[in-house]
């Protein structure tokens, strides 16, 4: 159903941060207009072959710019990135940090 967004495409087998093979999407975002010339960024998403469950998901500079956004960052650079290892539940209430 995600790759079926506008927008997103696959890009089949990948390697997640923590060297777990599944299935990649990606989606390109380009800074608002209101913001000014910004970075644009690639989304990652990896999800488990079979389950679909997120591995991994990361934003990838995909082109330079000089607004608030750029911080220095260059095309290729990992702006940010996370990553799960576990899923289940819990009896623990929500925190807040």
């Amino acid at each position: 159903m995600l790759a079926g967004l506008r927008g997103v495409r696959s890009v089949g087998a990948v390697t997640d941060p923590q060297g777990r093979t599944g299935i990649g999407l990606v989606q390109h975002v380009e800074p608002a207009a209101k913001d000014g010339p910004g970075v644009s960024y690639d989304f990652h998403l990896v999800l488990e072959p079979g389950t679909y469950r997120v591995l991994a998901g990361y934003s990838v500079v995909a082109g330079g710019g000089t607004g608030p956004g750029a911080l220095g960052l260059l095309p290729g650079d990992v702006e940010r990135q996370t990553v799960l290892l576990d899923y289940g539940w819990t009896g623990a209430a929500p925190h807040r940090s």
